[in-house]
């Protein structure tokens, strides 16, 4: 037997559905599960694949091993130096749910500067997500151009 539905198709004639009836345990078995594994990372810290160059790329960046501290909304300036090739230093959110920095993209960065000898960086400090009210970031560093070689930067908030 079938029953009519309040659908229609396309040449506008009632659609019917089967009629039946379900025993209100039906779902109960309707459960599969898998096991997930992953590296860690993101796609902008994992290598750039296609050669890309400059600092608005989402590629080939590390991680500071140190997620830092700051009152949310206030300024934050760090004085930073580079050691070797000039670098890109990308300042993003952290995770307190994961313990670590949310490595972001281009567009959703706090800041995104070229480090090439002393360098200033101001931003507002972001709350950490999912911990409202405590405040802090994490700092990101790639060489600008990575043919140049690797490099380093040396931040200070003082």
């Amino acid at each position: 037997m079938f029953d009519p539905t309040s659908f229609t198709d396309t040449a506008g004639h009632t659609v019917s559905r089967l009629r039946c009836t379900m025993p209100p345990t039906w779902h109960d078995d309707n459960v599969g599960s898998i096991a997930v594994s992953s590296p860690g990372g993101s796609y902008v810290t994992e290598p750039c694949k296609l050669e890309q160059i400059g600092p608005d790329r989402d590629c080939g960046f590390t991680a500071e091993d140190v997620l830092r501290t700051c009152t949310p909304g206030q300024t934050v300036t760090l004085t930073c130096t580079n050691q070797g090739a000039a670098q890109t230093l990308r300042v993003c959110e952290q995770s307190a749910a994961l313990g670590v920095g949310v490595a972001c993209a281009f567009a959703d960065a706090r800041a995104n500067v070229i480090v090439d000898g002393p360098t200033q960086v101001a931003f507002p400090c972001p709350e950490i997500r999912d911990r409202g009210g405590a405040g802090g970031y994490a700092v990101y560093t790639a060489s600008v151009v990575p043919s140049q070689g690797a490099g380093s930067v040396i931040c200070s908030d003082r």
